[in-house]
């Protein structure tokens, strides 16, 4: 008996006939729109280009008329990302919030917009010694894309300065257990460990655990794993 096979077709749709007028608008939207796209490209590379090398009042500068310059949301958001991400390099996290807040004000739909948003809002509040609100934005950046690892290391930083070590070393174990490539929270947690020896006892299956979180960092530095969840 011959096996059956499956196959899944899609309609083909007819190609439009248009007017020559008509054709010759299209070129000429579809000119204009690369040529728009190229000027914002060659401005953007030239903000990352300052911000590489440590001008950021130049590059924010740009952001800020890129900004000036667009009604897309999308690209408003970007640039109150990257413009945050400029106040975190030159540690003003007050600043760095309000960008942050800014975006989120947009009510973004985009999982990557969200997610940053989020996580680079609470990281800001833990650096400005606030986790208590950081909590909420890194708890909604973990159930907007819960196979990245920072919210969680974030997350687990806000529990461990509120005085929750158990709540932080869960979190630490997850995110190792998202990304072992990302070593930083097994860092966290060895030395949240060592000024809390106690923990070992508390949390029964904790050694276990964490032998198994040392195992996968240790196998993705050698290469052994060749596929991550990132």
């Amino acid at each position: 008996m011959k096996k059956e096979m499956w196959f899944r077709f899609s309609k083909r749709k007819q190609p439009r006939k248009d007017s020559e007028s008509k054709k010759s608008e299209k070129v000429k939207e579809r000119t204009e729109t690369s040529a728009e796209k190229k000027e914002l490209d060659a401005l953007w590379l030239q903000a990352v280009k300052y911000a590489d090398g440590g001008r950021f009042d130049e590059a924010k500068m740009i952001f800020q008329q890129i900004q000036k310059d667009n009604e897309d949301p999308v690209i408003i958001g970007s640039c109150h990302l990257a413009m945050g991400q400029l106040e975190e390099k030159r540690r003003d996290f007050i600043s760095a919030a309000q960008h942050y807040r800014d975006g989120l004000a947009l009510k973004t739909t985009e999982v990557h917009a969200q997610y940053f948003f989020n996580n680079n809002l609470g990281y800001s509040l833990n650096q400005l010694g606030k986790p208590k609100e950081a909590i909420p934005y890194l708890k909604r950046a973990k159930e907007v894309s819960p196979h990245l690892p920072n919210a969680y290391k974030n997350l687990a930083l806000s529990y461990q300065a509120l005085g929750d070590i158990k709540n932080a070393t869960e979190l630490f174990i997850q995110a190792t257990q998202v990304d072992a490539s990302d070593s930083r929270s097994l860092r966290h947690l060895d030395e949240l460990l060592r000024e809390n020896p106690g923990l070992r006892v508390e949390i029964p299956d904790l050694e276990e655990r964490l032998l198994m979180c040392r195992a996968a960092v240790k196998a993705t530095r050698s290469g052994a794993l060749k596929e991550t969840l990132h």
